[in-house]
Order: C-alpha cells, then structure tokens, then sequence
C-alpha cells in the first residue's frame, strides 16, 4: 500500500509524521492534502532517497539543482563534485547529461545523491535516434518507453519532459508540438505496472509509488 492510499484510509505514517516535523504543519493536514492530491514526495518508492522532500500546498519552496555533462565537456568527477554541493544546499537534484555514457553517468550521480534525482528522458532518446539514424529524430514508441523504464529502474525519482514535445505518427514518434508524456498511457501494455504518475501544469512528473 503506498502512502497516497493510507491517506486515503485515514491512517498516518511516520512519513506524514516526518512532513509534519519538517514543514512545520499539523499532521492531520499533511494526511488531508496527501489524499487529496496537493501533497506529495519525490521519489522513487523502490530507491528511496536519503533526504525527504515534499512538494505542495503550504509547503516551504524547493531548491532544484540542475547539473550534467554536454557534448563539448563530459568530466564525471566535476558531475560528482556538483552533487556534493548540491547534497549540502539543494532538494532535489536533475541530471541533464547530453555528452558521455549517459546510463553510467546518471547511475552514479544517483549513487553519490542524497537529494531525489530527475532526468529528462528524451534528451537521451534523441541523442542516440540521432546517432543510429543519421541525424533524424525519429524513434519509436517502444524505444520512448524503454528508456523511461530504464531511468525508473535505476532510481529517477522525477522527469520532466524537456522544452521540446512529442506525438505519435505512423508508429513513431517526432517533434511536434504536444506533450510526449501522453505516450505514457501505454506503460502499463508495456509492463510498467503499478507505477502511479502524476503530471503537474508545468510538466513535472513525479513517480509518487513504484512497487
């Protein structure tokens, strides 16, 4: 049972106990708004992070740290050197690699955080559509997905869908000018299961609970 579910029953957990402590309001409220929907964590149920951080109504503002390799400069230890000062002044921490391994990178920059760690999914599809065929930013669904359930798997507490959408055509999916998330309806045909996402207004997407 996830925690929006105990909500829901009326029951509080030490984890609305530790909102309440941290963001300095009754607990009762923090189980109010978590069942409804106003209140929630970042993170990823199956890799939990060593920081709590709530977002929400009444809560205090978060610190986003933004960091990541490019094409001209891939320097690890520099990445690694970045999510220490993000661990000692930042909530939450997104790597935004572009250059370099990116499923090495990220899995120890999420190794090395203490903060829930977001990525943005299609930076590294577009990436590697472009090299496999030759400049053109065309992929399939699939291969949307599989790179999704890849960042999930690895402990992606968060994903936001980059300044660029996408839509399905013909069986693959280009830039347009859509919400590429809407591909999402499928993870559960792909096996993606039980995973309970939440899209906000401006394009957060936050794995509340992964069983």
């Amino acid at each position: 049972m996830g925690i929006i579910d105990e909500a829901k029953r009326g029951q509080i957990t030490d984890e609305m106990r530790a909102i309440s402590k941290l963001e300095g309001i009754p607990v009762e409220k923090v189980r109010n708004r978590i069942s409804e929907g106003k209140i929630m964590l970042i993170r990823n149920a199956k890799y939990p992070s060593r920081k709590l951080v709530p977002i929400g109504k009444g809560l205090t503002t978060k610190v986003n740290v933004n960091i990541g390799t490019s094409s001209e400069v891939v320097d690890l230890d520099m990445e690694l050197q970045k999510v220490k000062v993000a661990n000692k002044w930042g909530d939450t921490l997104m790597d935004l690699s572009t250059g370099g391994d990116l499923d090495a990178i990220r899995r120890d920059i999420i190794k090395a955080s203490d903060l829930p760690v977001g990525t943005v999914p299609v930076y590294q599809i577009f990436i590697e559509s472009f090299k496999k065929k030759s400049g053109g930013a065309y992929f399939t669904e699939d291969e949307l997905l599989n790179t999704v359930e890849k960042h999930l798997k690895d402990g992606v507490a968060f994903m936001t869908k980059g300044t660029t959408s996408l839509a399905p055509s013909r069986g693959e999916v280009k830039f347009l000018n859509s919400e590429y998330f809407k591909v999402l309806w499928n993870t559960n045909r792909r096996g993606i299961r039980n995973t309970c996402v939440t899209t906000i207004s401006y394009g957060f997407l936050n794995i509340v609970e992964t069983y």
